[in-house]
């Protein structure tokens, strides 16, 4: 929901342009420009006149149009830093309407002719308000007892609120529309009826009929016509229906939420003792303040979506027991082991993963530290800029590619280096140096490694050998066959060392072997996955970077959504 500070800052990068493309782009040609030159200047309800003029569903439009492919995606400013939000300031002036009871413009002139109207969807509601405006008699009817068409029984209530659509609808009733619900055309009213009763009639009933495919099976028990599915709410019975959703991070919040909006009972196993995975465990307070998730994780747990805490997959946590208890699981663990760079010296005290340190936020001590940070994601970013501020004399980014490479998004580069942060492209690692000889201190943390391989640091405990140096060497850039990217290559005779007492290995990550030993793998060693999000148990499913996917929290919560599609595709076909 927008507030007015919200509004008037969204509505300031409007530049009043002339040529006005937005209202082009819009279907009802609302003057965009001009109401939104009125809400700049905190006069909404002026704003409301002049929407008025061409539309009556203001509150509606503002949030359920395609306004970036239709007024949003013409705008003028699109190109130069980011299109108006226009439907957000639409919607808040329409809610303000309802709100303060301003009310729709109407004619003082009243008409003799009577204008039937049959549907009460956008179209008939709209015709209706306008012939009412103008001083005409018109009464609507509607086949079913709530006015609104699609709007009420086609869009979900999560993007179109019924309060607001009421709302927006007894302003529309409040011009002197009349109304009689339960009449259907063809039914229990008749064409040739309203030709004699009416001057004119206008036909806004839709096309509610899903069209068939003609393709074998399409008669089959769990098909069903998406139109009649959110009309009549037809939809099959998943009140009865359990979903064990393992991890809540990204993708397993996501596809709780949208398992929980269709009535199914849902249940999130978490490892730790809060929701969130990288939200809360991995994105440092100063990109993502801790406030912001929680509120959005609580209002996806009031949803009705129960949670366990302390429960880990392949620890007190088995999939063979899960299947008896639920009717269908999701996996979406994550896949947080930092990957190892196979360079000697790798387990020396001192080496830490950077998945694991923003993780558990077991950080040693930084204060007057010099720290290298390699790799070159959000992952690294966010490490180095989380060292820096603890009190790190040095922060060293060293990456193997060119800056114009690096995955991380340029604005968190940019931050990093205004904070301190010193970058050393086109260099690759080659060894890390202990205090004590390589060859002994190898041995030492590789036996003590062994013995903890999953401790929350990346090396194994030993306080006698620690990190001293790193041996760098620079790199050139060359096309080999086949490959789009450009691929580093060492140079010979460019090897230099740096002082270094802490490393940060932020080079990737892999999944937790013991945790998805009962899957089968792909052959980066995440668990495989069909189209339909199923894994090789197939009442498991699986999504986010346990199978692979791009590692940012969109992707992650894209496939949570698509997973969820998948389980109710699967809960339907086993209902038939």
């Amino acid at each position: 929901m927008v507030n007015k500070e919200d509004i008037l800052k969204k509505a300031s990068k409007c530049s009043t342009c002339i040529t006005k493309p937005c209202q082009v782009g819009c279907p009802l040609n609302n003057d965009t420009t001009e109401f939104i030159r009125l809400a700049k200047l905190e006069e909404f309800e002026k704003a409301y006149e002049v929407l008025s003029k061409t539309t009556v569903l203001s509150s509606v439009c503002g949030r359920i149009c395609p306004h970036e492919k239709q007024c949003q995606g013409s705008c003028a400013m699109k190109n130069y830093y980011g299109a108006v939000e226009i439907g957000n300031i639409e919607y808040f002036i329409g809610d303000e309407a309802i709100k303060n009871g301003w009310n729709l413009p109407q004619s003082k002139e009243k008409r003799k002719e009577k204008i039937a109207v049959v549907g009460a969807g956008p179209s008939g509601l709209t015709c209706a308000a306008f012939l009412c405006e103008n001083g005409y008699n018109v009464t609507v009817y509607e086949k079913y007892e709530h006015l609104g068409g699609l709007l009420y029984h086609g869009i979900p209530e999560f993007r179109l609120d019924k309060k607001t659509l009421n709302k927006t609808i007894e302003k529309i009733i409040n011009l002197g529309v009349e109304i009689k619900t339960n009449c259907e055309l063809g039914v229990n009213i008749q064409l040739q009826d309203l030709e004699k009763e009416y001057d004119a009639i206008f036909l806004g009933f839709g096309a509610n009929i899903s069209r068939k495919m003609n393709i074998d099976g399409e008669t089959l028990n769990g098909v069903y016509g998406g139109n009649e599915l959110l009309e009549k709410n037809l939809h099959p019975d998943y009140k009865n229906k359990k979903v064990a959703v393992i991890g809540g991070g990204p993708a397993g919040l996501t596809c709780s939420a949208f398992l929980a909006r269709n009535g199914i009972s849902v249940t999130i196993l978490e490892k730790n003792e809060s929701l969130g995975g990288i939200l809360t465990h991995g994105i440092p307070e100063f990109r993502l303040p801790k406030e912001v998730t929680e509120k959005s994780i609580n209002k996806i747990l009031e949803l009705g979506i129960n949670v366990k805490f302390n429960k880990e997959l392949g620890k007190n946590l088995l999939i063979e027991e899960l299947q008896d208890e639920f009717d269908a699981i999701f996996v979406a663990i994550g896949a947080n082991i930092p990957a190892k760079m196979g360079v000697e010296g790798e387990s020396i005290q001192g080496v830490y993963g950077g998945n694991s340190l923003l993780e558990t936020g077991n950080h040693p001590d930084y204060k007057n530290k010099k720290v290298a940070v390699i790799g070159g994601g959000n992952v690294a970013m966010d490490c180095a800029r989380t060292i820096i501020r603890m009190g790190a004399e040095e922060v060293n980014v060293i990456y193997r590619r060119a800056r114009e490479q690096m995955p991380a998004e340029t604005k968190e580069i940019e931050s990093a280096e205004n904070e301190g942060v010193k970058f050393l492209f086109q260099t690759n690692i080659v060894k890390i140096l202990g205090s004590q000889e390589l060859e002994e201190s190898e041995k030492i943390n590789n036996e003590l490694e062994e013995n903890n391989s999953h401790d929350a640091t990346y090396n194994a405990t030993n306080k006698k050998i620690n990190v001293s140096k790193i041996e760098c060497v620079k790199t050139k850039l060359v096309s080999k066959p086949g490959e789009t990217r450009l691929s580093p290559v060492n140079i010979e005779g460019s090897n230099f060392v740096i002082p270094v007492d802490y490393v940060i290995m932020a080079t990737g990550s892999n999944p937790d072997e013991n945790a998805i030993a009962d899957f089968e793998k792909n052959r980066w060693g995440y668990i495989n996955v069909d189209e339909n999000m199923q894994t090789s148990i197939p009442k498991v499913f699986a999504g986010g970077d346990i199978v692979g996917e791009k590692a940012t929290v969109a992707w992650a919560a894209r496939s949570g959504r698509n997973s969820a599609e998948k389980i109710i595709q699967y809960l339907e076909n086993k209902n038939s």
